[in-house]
């Protein structure tokens, strides 16, 4: 692996008809709206989940375009997408007891 550059395989779209992306059973994350063209939100799928996260926003090529970490604290968090070229992205969550989502998005 170099530098920031991930192996990324992205299959197949998760979107329901309420553009809220969940991580898969576990994850304790959701992403919306999905597609988005401006702020794109992270929550907490679970009120009172205390752990720290890390959230990368990764290229289809698997580079972090945008990086941020949301406080044990905080149940909801952005990032601004805007200015970004359109296409599919992945927001990767890595929380701190060492479980991982990753929620593939849609940006226009």
């Amino acid at each position: 692996m170099e530098g920031n550059t991930l192996p990324l395989h992205v299959s197949s779209w998760m979107e329901g008809d309420s553009g809220v992306v969940p991580g898969g059973p576990g994850s304790g994350f959701e992403v919306f709206p999905n597609p988005s063209s401006g702020i794109l939100y992270i929550r907490r799928a679970k009120a009172g989940a205390a752990v720290e996260a890390a959230i990368e926003l990764l290229g289809i090529n698997g580079q972090v375009v945008q990086r941020k970490e949301m406080g044990g604290g905080e149940w909801m968090t952005s990032m601004d997408t805007k200015g970004l070229a359109p296409g599919a992205y992945v927001v990767r969550i890595e929380a701190q007891d060492g479980q991982v989502s990753n929620h593939k998005i849609l940006l226009q």
